[in-house]
């Protein structure tokens, strides 16, 4: 049972539990339980904050913000400047790690920025800083679960990702996403560039695979890799929204689909006869 209901405006209220987030600092970065969630048409880059001008992808935000399930991160609350895992006690969404590489800014590499000036939603978002001029840094997400102490990825696969990228300030500046499923295939590529997005905007990426998709065929993880056009630039991820685990079939309702087919399919053959 999913225990976060859809309340006025589109933000999800938890029922039964904290609706605040609660973290713990673990030896990799933090872990966030149960972050706010926002669906509805507010989810992804609502009114009154730095705008979408640029979407890199076909599907767009009204797209993925009309399935009734898709929800998003809009607060980086408790994030640190490591690997961060997001954790929910709905049991039907999935654990989630944020994890940079490359090169940083030894300063301010990753983590939270409070500046409104640059936020899709709110006054924060998660924050990648580069060190050297034209150099290139990862930050790559995904989907699995976490029992407390070690995070599975690849254990969890959603249908459908999208996110904002602000704060394409200088030329040069170019963000690649790359969607995979859990065997690591790639399922969509997506990139924006800093003549794509006006200065004061933001780029959409986003992917939905489809009401039907099966586990194996659906987002494990999403690299997001920037390279930046001048030395100690930065870019800010903000509004991560997904849908919840795509269910993986049981082996018992697996076998009795075996079944069903192997009695089908002789009936099938002495009809035609």
């Amino acid at each position: 049972m999913r225990k976060f209901t859809q309340g006025a405006g589109g933000r999800m209220a938890a029922t039964g539990i904290l609706a605040c987030a609660v973290t713990a600092v673990s030896a990799s970065g933090a872990v966030v339980t149960d972050p706010t969630l926002t669906s509805g048409a507010n989810a992804i880059d609502p009114a009154g904050s730095v705008a979408v001008t640029y979407t890199a992808s076909t599907v767009t935000q009204a797209d993925l913000e009309s399935i009734p399930s898709f929800a998003a991160i809009q607060g980086w609350g408790g994030f640190t400047d490591q690997s961060n895992i997001v954790t929910f006690t709905d049991t039907t969404l999935p654990a989630i790690r944020f994890t940079p590489s490359g090169t940083f800014n030894t300063a301010t590499g990753t983590g939270v920025s409070t500046s409104a000036s640059y936020a899709t939603s709110g006054t924060s978002f998660d924050k990648l800083q580069v060190g050297a001029s034209g150099s290139t840094v990862t930050y790559t997400i995904d989907f699995g679960t976490y029992d407390g102490s070690s995070f599975v990825a690849g254990a969890a696969s959603v249908r459908a990702v999208g996110f904002c990228i602000t704060n394409y300030d200088t030329a040069g500046d170019t963000v690649t996403a790359t969607f995979r499923n859990a065997a690591g295939a790639v399922l969509s590529t997506q990139t924006a560039t800093e003549a794509d997005v006006t200065t004061s905007g933001a780029a959409f990426f986003g992917l939905d695979t489809g009401s039907t998709v099966a586990a194996a065929d659906a987002i494990s993880s999403v690299a997001i890799a920037y390279t930046q056009g001048t030395a100690n630039d930065a870019i800010g991820l903000d509004d991560f929204g997904f849908t919840p685990t795509v269910p993986v079939p049981e082996p018992a309702a697996l076998a009795l689909l075996s079944l069903a087919a192997a009695f089908t399919l002789p009936g099938r053959r002495r009809h035609r006869a």
